[in-house]
């Protein structure tokens, strides 16, 4: 019942060979009820479809910054990995899906409801967004775009990059679509071998028979239907995230979020885009910018100087008079928000920094940012990213 990652072999040489772009020709839709309209014209320069969710462990080919999921801190040093609002926001948005998913479930079908529900549904929405499916509009009504926009223009003068990188929106609304839902599990899925071929213990006992993608339209019909939470529950689409192939994804739902933590919605998009756009340029210029240790090489090392350099190109954009123009109290308290996911599991490989390491880079950004504003001179983004590795041991 779990999307498969028809890509991966192509993940791990897109690193080794240079994160060269996992683009696709556009996927047949044979076996889709979905118009041509809606979904083919949009799978053109897709990109990879990794991405790992609550209940696919696959390899991902994207840089995961901010998502739903609530993690659990090694306490190492209680000071610099204590929680945030932001646990509590999302800690309570997660209990309401829970509660709505238990109060219309009848018992019956539990692997079923539960891979779709609880683990497919995130999955299919995080591989809609890098599809291009619904995408062009930001917020839930739209009142972000607008904003978006404006911001990505803003980005690509100061970074120098035009049009070299996408935005794409993510909504709970798609997950609305059940052609949508039956495009990805046609297309994308190992369902029907499953069902035609059951999994067997080593007794030769059948342990999962596997349902068919009627059986789970049925069901998504009926959560989708009966349910206030599923899928308009903001956690499904709360990714923040940006892939090898040119793409930066901003949910709906870490907008909303952050937001209710107390943030005004617009240094959040900010603060977030630009983090993420800092990623891409890591990607555009991989192999030609040095680092202490190789980038991208999935080890905690690895992952923590990417990730620090991402946080102190953040702080030099957002307070720099030519780019977002905050001033550094707004900032830090923006970005104390995001860091929770900033950890002491220095043996993860998704090792982010700890909060106060994370807090610390991106102030260092914006001292960097207001010691060169007189001068008058904008650097480039290797010359930033020199600055960076300068500071790098003191940030540790």
């Amino acid at each position: 019942m779990k999307l498969r990652n028809y890509l991966s072999y192509l993940a791990i040489a897109s690193v080794t060979l240079g994160l060269t772009s996992c683009e696709k020709d556009e996927t047949p839709l044979e076996n889709s009820t979905v118009e041509s309209s809606e979904i083919s014209t949009k799978t053109k320069g897709f990109d990879n479809l990794f991405k790992q969710s609550s209940n696919l462990k696959i390899e991902t080919n994207t840089v995961q910054d901010l998502n739903f999921v609530i993690p659990a801190f090694d306490a190492v040093e209680p000071s610099a990995c204590s929680t945030t609002a932001f646990n509590d926001v999302t800690s309570s948005a997660y209990n309401e899906l829970v509660g709505s998913i238990l109060q219309i479930w009848d018992g019956q079908n539990y692997t079923p409801v539960i891979d779709l529900i609880y683990a497919d549904y995130f999955t299919i929405n995080n591989y809609a967004a890098q599809l291009g499916i619904n995408v062009d509009y930001f917020g839930k009504d739209g009142e972000y775009t607008k904003y978006v926009n404006n911001e990505k223009r803003s980005l690509e003068k100061f970074w120098q990059t035009p049009d070299m990188f996408r935005v794409h929106g993510q909504h709970t609304e798609t997950l609305d679509n059940l052609a949508v839902i039956e495009f990805m599990y046609t297309n994308y899925s190992d369902l029907g071998l499953i069902a035609d071929d059951p999994i067997l213990d080593e007794n030769d006992e059948i342990i999962q028979e596997g349902a068919t993608i009627e059986e789970l339209l049925s069901i998504a019909e009926k959560f989708n239907t009966e349910s206030n939470q599923i899928p308009e529950n903001v956690v499904y689409a709360s990714d923040a995230f940006a892939t090898f192939g040119g793409t930066i994804v901003l949910g709906d739902g870490i907008i909303e979020l952050l937001s209710r933590t107390g943030l005004e919605d617009k240094i959040v998009i900010s603060s977030i885009l630009s983090h993420e756009w800092a990623h891409q340029l890591q990607f555009t210029n991989f192999g030609a910018w040095e680092y202490p240790v190789a980038a991208f090489s999935n080890t905690p090392e690895s992952t923590r100087i990417t990730e620090l350099e991402a946080d102190f190109l953040t702080g030099f954009y957002l307070t720099h008079k030519r780019g977002g123009t905050y001033n550094w109290k707004r900032v830090k308290e923006a970005l104390t928000n995001f860091y929770f996911i900033g950890d002491c599991g220095f043996d993860s490989n998704g090792h982010h920094g700890t909060p106060v390491q994370r807090l610390k880079s991106a102030k260092a950004g914006y001292d960097y940012a207001q010691s060169i504003q007189e001068k008058g001179f904008l650097p480039d983004a290797t010359e930033v990213h020199a600055e960076f590795l300068q500071n790098f041991e003191n940030i540790l």
